[in-house]
């Protein structure tokens, strides 16, 4: 994936990413009635350089 626009308020970098997804399907009667979808948000935003787990670390410490 190529960051070609703001994401969460991160600037677009122009730099290629890799998004790691998990999908769950639930069939039945050999039909897909559903998916859930799960991304790794906190690792694409690492990649373009902002470390979400980092500032959560700072706000807490804030907070104290």
């Amino acid at each position: 994936m190529l960051n070609q626009w703001p994401l969460f308020q991160v600037p677009a970098t122009r730099k290629r990413v890799f998004m790691r997804d998990c999908d769950w399907w639930r069939c039945e009667n050999r039909n897909s009635l559903e998916n859930w979808c799960m991304l790794d948000i906190p690792h694409v935003l690492l990649q373009l350089g902002y470390d979400l787990f980092a500032e959560v670390r700072q706000t807490a410490s804030d907070q104290r």
